[in-house]
């Protein structure tokens, strides 16, 4: 029993277990995730159009991951916002500056804690919020809340696999008994609406807990716009982040 309980501990305080990208620690890379250099390609000979659309064709866009595998300033003393969520939170498909967080923390003069992981799931936003608001104590909690269908099973090696959730967005890439998981979990949808639930009344303990706001959104709801604008042309672009980082700054400060 011993040893079981030290190997947890051990797990809790290593903070690659708590990362966005822990592969990424402190680089800088020009695709990630579904932005991805083929998928670019092949939406240039395929949809140009819609490609050109987006204003983003022709832009070089950076992700730097900082040294604790987050797109992120590095986690020093500072006055921090903090935002978590998947994909959409993160940022992929655009520049960090149209960030619908960048913006939100930039106008309040704010470091952004972009807790953002893409393919996240409301067990990941409690992962990652869990480890890392302790430890950075921001003025407050911005929560986009990840679209649903999402739940996470960590793998045994949080550490060396980017996607270690299951959802249904990658269903039919993971293994036949993660499949059959997946079935019998979403057999009843009631179980993703508690998860979800929980996972956002725990993420708010946590805030009550060191005594700072959270303010929650949802993509669900379609707080933040679809517009498929993104260079990936899957998730939001630049003017969708623009309106939504308006509407929060002008609802809460």
């Amino acid at each position: 029993m011993k040893d079981f309980i030290d190997k947890i501990s051990a797990e809790l305080n290593d903070a690659d277990n708590f990362a966005a990208y822990p592969n990424l620690k402190s680089q800088t890379v020009n695709w990630i995730s579904d932005d991805a250099e083929h998928m670019f390609a092949k939406n240039l000979a395929l949809r140009k159009d819609e490609l050109t659309a987006t204003g983003l064709s022709e832009t070089e866009i950076q992700y730097s991951i900082n040294s604790n595998g987050f797109r992120s300033p590095e986690f020093l003393e500072d006055n921090w916002l903090a935002v978590a969520g998947c994909s959409f939170t993160f940022g992929v498909g655009i520049p960090l500056e149209s960030t619908w967080s960048y913006i939100v923390a930039n106008q309040l003069g704010f470091k952004c804690a972009n807790f953002g992981k893409p393919g996240a799931s409301p067990d990941t936003c409690f992962r990652m919020c869990y480890y890392w608001l302790y430890k950075l104590k921001p003025t407050a909690l911005i929560y986009l809340e990840p679209p649903l269908g999402r739940f996470e099973l960590l793998n045994s090696s949080v550490k060396v696999d980017k996607n270690c959730g299951i959802y249904y967005a990658n269903i039919r890439s993971v293994s036949e008994k993660k499949y059959n998981l997946y079935v019998e979990w979403s057999r009843n949808f009631l179980n993703f609406d508690l998860n979800y639930r929980k996972n956002k009344l725990a993420i708010q303990a946590i805030c009550d807990e060191i005594g700072i706001p959270m303010f929650s959104y949802s993509m669900h709801n379609k707080d933040l716009e679809i517009d498929k604008l993104s260079r990936d042309l899957l998730h939001s672009g630049t003017e969708a982040n623009r309106k939504f980082a308006e509407r929060i700054l002008s609802t809460h400060f």
